[in-house]
């Protein structure tokens, strides 16, 4: 069974990364276990942003708790950096937190144009509900910037009819002059 985002005709692609491949710990087996929970989506690993296939992602999720949590803001201020050009793209990440890196990641998440969630390595049973929640927050800026597309192309209608309507004012106004 998959899931479809909006009415595409293609199921949800959700890609993942592994930000240190060459680790394999208990917490990477846990987030493999919980990952295959989520079996409505297809599942996509890369090996890096900048992959060919990175395209078309709905959701990316990268692991990254590898990284301490003193270095998870720069880290993920890099990771903005990099994928500013994919602000459709929302992220989860799975890192390792704390309290001031959960307090930095607050002001920054609410200063940056960029959908993203940060799942501490040992809480990782919301990981399926983050998920889908941040596939609606993709669906709803794609429906959005449907919308925005439907109402300017009213606007450029609204504005022709106007223009003709204005010439035909015009017309009118310069046979009765004309008379």
């Amino acid at each position: 069974m998959n899931l479809y985002l909006g009415q595409r005709a293609r199921p949800l692609r959700v890609c993942w990364i592994n930000h240190d491949h060459r680790i394999v710990d208990s917490t990477l087996e846990q987030l493999e276990c919980e990952m295959d929970k989520v079996y409505q989506f297809d599942m996509v690993q890369l090996a890096s942003i900048d992959a060919d296939n990175f395209d078309p992602c709905d959701l990316l999720v990268i692991i990254a708790h590898r990284i301490v949590s003193e270095q998870l803001l720069p880290w993920i201020k890099s990771l903005a950096t990099r994928l500013s050009c994919r602000i459709w793209t929302p992220a989860l990440i799975v890192g390792d937190l704390n309290n001031r890196a959960t307090a930095d990641l607050v002001e920054f998440a609410i200063q940056s144009n960029w959908y993203f969630d940060v799942v501490d390595r040992h809480h990782l049973s919301s990981l399926a509900i983050r998920m889908a929640n941040l596939i609606r927050i993709h669906d709803h800026l794609h429906e959005l910037y449907r919308y925005e597309s439907s109402l300017a192309k009213i606007e450029q209608k609204v504005y022709e009819q106007k223009q003709r309507v204005d010439t035909l004012i015009k017309q009118r106004h310069d046979k009765f002059d004309g008379s």
